[in-house]
């Protein structure tokens, strides 16, 4: 596993699993949310500009990805070798971003201020309106061997645990 995309639901704990991925692997994590935003979720980028910003980010030799960006996937499932693909309960995932609004965690320097304000109607709507099937279907489509389902956070610790192991 060199290319490695984390993808899921708002709130599913990607950001979260995708820093303990990137220690337990050594590997560079690249969090979309962090480009692609400016404060106060103002975009960074035109669409274009969007574009040509993954396009470089994927064409390095190893990374870890974490993010959706429904617009930039199939690009990226190109060049990914591994997916993580969080299907955590939408309910839980809202009761998570909710937490991380009112308690921000402790933030690594790639993640500070990446949560910081919450938008709740945009954050139902992304969580309800997930297109889970459609990415399942672009994910088996692309023919990746390795992709690894996460259900809830016990899932994800036991597959950290197993790659800290080898």
């Amino acid at each position: 596993m060199k290319r490695i995309l984390v993808l899921g639901r708002s709130g599913s704990g990607k950001t979260t699993f995708s820093d303990k991925l990137g220690k337990a692997l050594d590997r560079k994590v690249v969090h979309l949310d962090n480009l692609f935003w400016k404060p106060g979720w103002e975009r960074a980028f035109t669409a274009t500009e969007w574009e040509n910003e993954v396009q470089e980010l994927i064409s390095e030799d190893e990374w870890i990805i974490d993010g959706n960006y429904h617009n930039t996937l199939e690009m990226r499932l190109k060049r990914a070798d591994a997916v993580f693909l969080f299907e955590i309960n939408p309910f839980l995932s809202i009761m998570q971003a909710l937490k991380r609004s009112f308690f921000p965690p402790v933030a690594s320097p790639d993640t500070a201020g990446l949560h910081q304000e919450l938008n709740f109607i945009l954050l139902l709507r992304s969580t309800f309106k997930f297109p889970a099937n459609k990415l399942r279907l672009q994910i088996k489509e692309s023919g990746i061997k390795d992709v690894f389902v996460i259900k809830n956070h016990k899932d994800a610790d036991k597959i950290l645990k197993n790659l800290s192991k080898s």
